[in-house]
């Protein structure tokens, strides 16, 4: 399984005690909304991070080097989690997807593109009620 395979902890605002300030990735799909923590995308094994939603596939990729976020989608029957293939000669990320090396930038990715945006998380959680979060920063209240 690629290594940047994990599923992840996600929390709800209710839940999440992650600083508002954090910057996170934001993107909705099919009317859920979700945050990414670009902070806990930090980590060299969390360059990826890869969810269900329903019966698609969404992989969330950072590179810290380059600065460079990418949110794909793929409904195929059976999608394999997107992960870490290395860097390129430029120092950014490329993305593994079964033996196949793209970079992360790359047009080529078999995968469908999901608008995103960055912003702190209190500004998107303003927007966006009912988002699950994923910042693994910050432990859920108890």
């Amino acid at each position: 399984m690629p290594s940047g395979y994990r599923p992840p902890e996600l929390t709800t605002v209710v839940d999440t005690t992650a600083d508002e300030a954090l910057e996170v990735i934001g993107f909705d799909v099919n009317g859920q909304a979700y945050a990414f923590c670009i902070d806990a995308t930090m980590q060299i094994r969390r360059h990826v991070v890869n969810i269900k939603h329903d019966d698609r596939s969404i992989a969330v990729s950072y590179c810290d080097l380059s600065d460079c976020a990418r949110v794909v989608t793929s409904d195929r029957e059976v999608s394999q989690p997107l992960g870490i293939g290395g860097l390129d000669i430029h120092d950014e990320l490329v993305l593994l997807l079964g033996d196949e090396r793209y970079g992360q930038r790359s047009a080529a990715l078999p995968m469908d593109d999901v608008p995103f945006e960055r912003m702190s998380l209190g500004n998107w959680m303003t927007k966006h009620l009912h988002t699950m979060i994923y910042c693994d920063c910050g432990a859920p209240k108890t």
